[in-house]
């Protein structure tokens, strides 16, 4: 149920990433518009500024996760899930409270992306603690000397 609900969200995510967030004037600007906007006017700096480059990443970043699941790295495919998630959570809020017009779409991509981390923290914490060292996941066939 979690997984559905994770790609879903993961899913909505994109998809509002990809729809108008800002206005200005005539001009319609989605997520990654946005944001490449916001750096080359250089309207954020610092630890923002890091955080607006990440959001470019995005894509390739769900990308990564749904490769790390496929191959059976489950840690990894919901950490880099709640990462995501996170990030939208904060880049919409970062637009939302951005003295411009902004449309519904980084709010839809906040609420995708805070349901993103409540999923991978869920999972998280459900799956086994890895046994004290432990490289990893072992193939079936091999066999411990």
């Amino acid at each position: 149920m979690a997984g559905a609900l994770a790609v879903g969200s993961a899913a909505l995510l994109l998809a509002a990433a990809f729809a108008p967030w800002t206005v200005s004037g005539t001009v319609e600007r989605n997520g990654w518009a946005t944001a490449t906007s916001a750096l080359r006017i250089e309207v954020v700096d610092g630890p923002a500024r890091l955080l607006t480059i990440a959001w470019l990443f995005v894509p390739p970043l769900l990308a990564l996760a749904a490769l790390a699941a496929s191959l059976g790295r489950v840690r990894l495919a919901w950490v880099v899930a709640g990462a995501v998630g996170a990030l939208g959570v904060v880049v919409a809020a970062a637009v939302r409270t951005a003295p411009l017009a902004s449309t519904a779409a980084p709010l839809v991509a906040g609420l995708a992306g805070g349901a993103l981390v409540l999923c991978a923290l869920g999972m998280l914490l459900a799956l086994p603690t890895p046994a004290p060292g432990a490289s990893g996941p072992h193939h079936p066939d091999e066999v411990d000397a």
